[in-house]
């Protein structure tokens, strides 16, 4: 569905752009279709985020994915030659145990680390005879949202002889009190996540 609303757009900004003079409006036309570029794809990022919040969710609560079931070997009819196969089977599930055991124990070499911390401890707890060993770590994933609040400060010019006053506009997607960005982030935690608007609010 991404992928369709994507060339969707990628198309309508062709046409726009063959179709439509020079002059602003053709430019915040197009500025608005970048902005509904923009969204989208931040939609999807923040789609996979909470898919991936979730999954990870479910395994500190014990929940596991479907087991890939392989297929079974053909048996054979032979008398000690099956018995030999029954052996081999078995030297290759406890193979796979110790492999799957492995894979297991390699995720914390795909997490990317954004910062590193040294915990240090209190030297004053340590009696007069120990020696200092090297580091114990540890991994921890967390995330962090963080803020972007604008202040926008708008040109203000006057005409006497017009009596009128103009004033720029703020870049689009920025109307009203909230950014694109936030309104975005919204829309998945009512529509994804089932929030309330009050609690949105909150």
């Amino acid at each position: 569905m991404g992928r369709e609303r994507e060339e969707i757009l990628k198309k309508l900004s062709n046409e726009l752009a063959d179709e439509i003079p020079d002059g602003p409006i053709k430019e915040t036309i197009l500025a608005l279709l970048n902005m509904i570029e923009e969204d989208a794809e931040m939609i999807r990022q923040l789609k996979e985020e909470v898919q991936r919040l979730r999954d990870e969710n479910n395994r500190l609560k014990g929940e596991q994915g479907k087991p890939t079931i392989r297929p079974g070997k053909p048996k054979d009819s032979g008398g000690g030659k099956g018995e030999n196969k029954d052996i081999s089977s078995e030297k290759e599930r406890n193979a796979g145990k110790r492999s799957s055991g492995r894979k297991r124990g390699s995720k914390k070499d795909q997490i990317e680390i954004d910062r590193t911390e040294v915990c240090e401890v209190d030297t004053d707890l340590l009696p007069p005879d120990a020696v200092f060993k090297g580091y114990a770590e540890v991994t921890v994933q967390d995330l962090i949202i963080a803020t972007d609040n604008v202040l926008f400060r708008k040109e203000v010019y006057y005409s006497a002889s017009e009596n009128k006053t103009y004033m720029a506009e703020v870049p689009a997607g920025y109307e009203g009190e909230y950014g694109p960005q936030i309104k975005a982030t919204a829309l998945i935690l009512k529509n994804e996540c089932n929030m309330s608007e009050p609690k949105i609010l909150e």
